[in-house]
């Protein structure tokens, strides 16, 4: 299904195991005014979101006229924040177009992209020699990585050293 169309990939790389993962990102206003530049930020990638926000800041800043509202439940409690759309350049080259975002404060950020962004594509999180690596592609591919099938692998070869 996958296989004639272009595949949109990035890799970030951290010093450690970083507390979050955060790549730069571009938002735009909807629709798009390629003549324009949009705000170039740090967004968090959080599987724990289920949909992707943006600081009122942001907002203010784009002139974004918000389109509906929704309840946005975070740790501590729950509110109502305006819905916005926008536009979102990702670090692999891809724009997505017309994406809703939340307007709400997210701590130590302007810009969180939740599950409604990351299910569009595969994403892996590897940490091994001091660093963490994140992947990120779109569109996913067909064939989905398995750490288990790597691990079988290795643990087999180890049981046959060890006869």
């Amino acid at each position: 299904m996958y296989s004639n169309q272009f595949h949109y990939a990035f890799d970030a790389e951290f010093s450690g195991l970083p507390k979050e993962l955060s790549t730069e990102v571009t938002i735009f206003h909807f629709p798009t005014n390629y003549n324009t530049e949009g705000i170039k930020i740090n967004a968090i990638w959080d599987t724990g979101a289920t949909n992707s926000s943006l600081s009122p800041k942001i907002a203010t800043n784009l002139g974004l006229n918000p389109i509906d509202t929704v309840f946005v439940r975070g740790v501590h409690d729950t509110k109502i924040a305006d819905v916005v759309i926008v536009s979102i350049g990702l670090s692999n080259g891809l724009c997505l177009t017309g994406k809703r975002f939340s307007v709400c404060e997210i701590p130590g950020a302007d810009v969180l992209i939740g599950m409604d962004i990351i299910m569009l594509g595969d994403l892996a999180i590897s940490n091994g020699d001091g660093k963490t690596r994140f992947s990120f592609v779109i569109p996913p591919f067909k064939n989905k990585a398995s750490f288990t099938e790597k691990a079988d692998t290795i643990n087999k070869r180890l049981s046959r050293r060890k006869q």
